[in-house]
This record gives C-alpha cells, structure tokens and sequence, in this order.
C-alpha cells in the first residue's frame, strides 16, 4: 500500500467503480482495522460521547509486546487507525506506536493535545505513519492547556517534519459561517490541509448527518482544503448490499472486541484471545443505513446488477 496511492484513490472515488477502495488498493494479505484504544479523553466536547466526564474501570491491561505479538501472529499487514476517546493520553502510547509501526501503517485521530506529538517524528519507522486526523475544537479548545496557538504550533511543526495532518471542524447544521471563520483562521496560520467534518447525533430535534440539506452540504463543502470522506456522494442505505467488513475490516474496542463495523457493533470475537482466522466472515450488510461514509466507500462492492455502495 501506498500513502499517495490510497489518497488519490480516495480523492478520485467513483460511485462507478467495479471494485472498492479496500479491493483496489489493499492486496491480500492486507487487512484495515479502527482500533478504539480508549474511550476516556481530556477534553469535554458537548457534541463528543467520549469526554472528560466518561470513565471506565481500567485500560486494556495488556502489555505492549502482548498487542504487538497479537498484530504479528496474524501474518498480515495491518492499517490501524487509531481512535479514541484520546489516544495520547493512553498509557505508553508513543512506545505502543513506535513498536507497531515496525511492520504496519498506523494512523491517528487525535486532539494533538499532549507534548508527546513532538515525539511522533522519532518512532521507529515514521514512513508508516501514514495520518493524524486531527479534530480542532474550537469552543473547548482554550479550556484546556493545549489552547489554538499551541495547537497551530504542533500542526506546522508536524508538516514541517513532512507528516501529513488533517485538520477538521465540526460542521453544525446552522453554523456555516463559523466553519468559515474558523477555516480562514487556520489557512490564514499556516495550517494545509483543513475540511468541515459533519456533526453526528440529534440536533434541534433532527438526526445528522442523515437530515443534512443537500445544498448547505455543497456550500460546506467548498471550505474544505483537502479530500474528506463526509462530503463523498454515496447510498447510506446499506442494507443487503455485499460488504467487505468482518472480512478485510474491523472495528475494535478497548478491550480487543471486534465488529464489522462501527454501525453493527455485534460482536465477532477477541482479537487478542481468539484465533483471527476463525473471526473472519463474509456477509451482506444488515444495517438499515451506514453511519460513516469512511466505512461505507472503503469497503463495499458492486454486483452485476446494480450499484452496492456501503475512514487516512
């Protein structure tokens, strides 16, 4: 797999396409997996379901050799993107990534709120960092020690070491003109790569992103600096339809629970204490509509038939 490669891949999507992004690009011994590490996080966003306010009873109490081991002994190349809650608060995490990135990809989504994102260039193999998907926050961002200006200051110090980050902020239905602002903003400071990121959840009695109107979704759209895979054009009613999750993706929680994806979260089995090869399935789709359009394009295929169109 190569960063540019997936990324042209991304930005030049078709809806036409006989195969999926995950078919294309991935070859068979390579295999994508959302890996939510924590569920805590430090800031306390109002929009988020993981915050400062949320606790759980411990971290996964593996090791690091433990969960490298469990990636290894599978015999495939894994692309994890790693979420949260806040990946950089959880314990060692630099040194988890830094071993992990010996013989996979990694990529993060992430506050940038901690030093350690000084430390990221120096991990093992920086080659297969292939992303930090990088939240802004506005509004919560001067509560915390890690105000706008520090936040700027890590993102170009970032690009200037030639990692890619992507910047983005929260889309609310009504708030088109603060996205702008707020864009400019970082643009005008340097930052390259920014794009309004839809608000998931209910909103002034309305669920989004799926009552999103069509035309404020264009007008939003042309903020953006660079590819994002809200603003992917593609059928949210996923139901039936042929999908590669549980077979070449997943999605794992904390404790090493794997689901097809984040919108079915039945549970499949344990990455670190079941035989992966046994986990593997091939199904249809039995969500009524696909929560993320990362997942969704990613992952699905089409028929003979008809178009079956199901996050780096």
């Amino acid at each position: 797999m190569e960063k540019q490669k997936l990324l042209n891949a991304f930005e030049n999507y078709s809806k036409n396409a006989k195969k999926s992004i995950i078919e294309s690009q991935l070859n068979n011994n390579e295999f994508f997996m959302t890996w939510e590490i924590t569920n805590l996080c430090n800031f306390s966003c109002d929009y988020c379901q993981n915050s400062a306010k949320k606790t759980q009873k411990k971290e996964n109490p593996r090791t690091h050799q433990e969960i490298v081991n469990a990636f290894n002994n599978t015999k495939k190349k894994w692309f994890i993107n790693i979420t949260g809650g806040e990946p950089l608060i959880y314990p060692g995490f630099l040194e988890l990534v830094s071993e992990l990135s010996i013989n996979h990809y990694i990529s993060i989504d992430t506050n940038l709120s901690t030093d350690d994102v000084y430390k990221l260039p120096n991990i093992k193999n920086p080659k297969n960092l292939m992303g930090i998907f990088s939240g802004v926050h506005f509004a919560d961002r001067d509560k915390y020690k890690s105000n706008l200006d520090d936040y700027i200051k890590k993102v170009r110090f970032l690009q200037d070491k030639e990692i890619m980050v992507f910047a983005s902020c929260i889309a609310f239905p009504d708030a088109y003109e603060d996205a702008k602002n707020q864009i400019d903003y970082l643009i005008d400071n340097g930052i390259k790569f920014i794009s309004p990121k839809l608000y998931i959840g209910e909103y002034k009695g309305k669920y989004y992103p799926y009552d999103y109107n069509k035309q404020y979704l264009k007008k939003m759209e042309t903020l953006k600096t660079c590819f994002e895979f809200d603003f992917i054009e593609f059928d949210r009613k996923t139901k039936g339809k042929t999908c590669l999750s549980g077979k070449k993706y997943f999605y794992m929680d904390k404790d090493g629970d794997l689901s097809r994806c984040s919108t079915i979260s039945t549970k499949l089995g344990n990455f670190f204490t079941d035989d992966f090869d046994t986990i593997l399935i091939t199904k249809k789709c039995t969500a009524d509509l696909c929560i993320l359009a990362f997942e969704g394009i990613f992952l699905t295929k089409r028929n003979k038939k008809c178009v079956i169109r199901n996050l780096f």
